[in-house]
């Protein structure tokens, strides 16, 4: 490429460019594009490997139980922040998954108002072989880039993330924000 062609090329760039401070409304509606579809993707996927597993645990349960098996071990509270479970709500959805076998609920012997909620042996081979599955899964969507490509959608991941944690709505929730990401 030429001194020309190049000096063309950067015109083109910053014809496209948004000004600082703007939004690129296109970027906007393709990020949310993505969102939608990675959200769609694995809850299909999550729901087939549900009947594979743990069949016996109903959908809403498991969705929950995924969303916060990174919190694990934690207490209530954290189980209704995350999830906007109701105090009511939270127990109610730790006690079913204590009877199935998957949770465990340990109290505080110096403080019996805290109560400790863990994974079982049983509920921590299940967790982890669906997370096994589920990163063959996402992986699976990279075997066929270069890597260029690759280290193109690490780099925007990484801007995403670092966008995301900085948020002002997650400053009392840093410590849950470490675990899940």
């Amino acid at each position: 490429m030429d001194k020309n062609d190049n000096q063309q090329q950067t015109g083109a760039d910053n014809a496209n460019a948004t000004p600082k401070g703007e939004v690129n409304k296109g970027a906007v509606e393709e990020l949310k594009k993505l969102s939608r579809l990675l959200e769609f993707k694995r809850r299909i996927f999550l729901k087939n490997l549900r009947e594979k597993y743990v069949a016996y645990i109903p959908t809403a349960q498991f969705d929950h139980l995924m969303n916060i098996r990174r919190l694990l071990p934690c207490n209530l509270t954290t189980i209704m922040d995350f999830t906007g479970f109701s105090s009511a709500g939270a127990s109610i959805f730790v006690s079913k998954l204590v009877k199935s076998g998957v949770l465990t609920r340990i109290e505080d012997r110096q403080d019996r108002r805290n109560v400790v909620i863990g994974v079982t042996p049983e509920g921590h081979r299940i967790l982890t072989e669906i997370d096994d599955a589920l990163s063959d899964y996402v992986t699976s969507f990279f075997l066929t880039k270069n890597a260029e490509e690759l280290e193109a959608i690490q780099n925007g991941c990484r801007v995403m993330v670092e966008e995301l944690r900085k948020s002002d709505l997650e400053q009392d929730y840093s410590e849950t924000l470490d675990k899940i990401s």
